[in-house]
């Protein structure tokens, strides 16, 4: 059986319709299109994916979906979006990112102690200045430059 390529436009609004009907209907070989095609996007907001991953039972598109929205900084994430995940879910994601948050602050702004010689007379001042300092550079590169995933 050849299969034709369809002339469609294969924007999200028309995938969507795909997936409510093929879903609807219980047509597997829509549902594998769609679900293809969306994977494929490069733009495919995980807003979006985990509101189809929830109304269509696409259950390996829930967590990938979440961990990208605890990654996206909460002022980006619009009131379409939150609507779109629901209430209950923007509940869940904000109670996830408030305390990593907060771990990541307390591991930028309290070094563990450094480990060092007692034998040594200048680990006071030297070695405890570097481990400090470089404790914070590195922990700020980390925190805000290097995303989590």
């Amino acid at each position: 059986m050849k299969l034709c390529i369809s002339e469609y436009p294969r924007d999200t609004k028309f995938l969507v319709a795909i997936l409510d009907l093929s879903t609807f209907l219980e047509i597997e070989d829509g549902i594998t299109y769609a679900i293809k095609e969306f994977e494929g996007k490069p733009d495919f907001h995980p807003a979006l994916q985990l509101e189809l991953a929830r109304h269509h039972r696409i259950d390996h598109w829930i967590e990938p979906a979440f961990r990208q929205l605890i990654s996206m900084p909460a002022l980006t994430l619009s009131l379409d979006d939150v609507i779109r995940i629901g209430i209950v879910a923007f509940h869940y994601l904000v109670k996830t990112k408030s305390p990593i948050k907060e771990l990541k602050k307390g591991i930028a702004y309290h070094p563990p102690e450094a480990i060092n010689d007692p034998d040594c007379p200048l680990w006071k001042c030297t070695l405890f200045h570097s481990w400090r300092t470089s404790h914070f550079v590195f922990t700020f590169y980390f925190i805000y430059f290097v995303k989590s995933h």
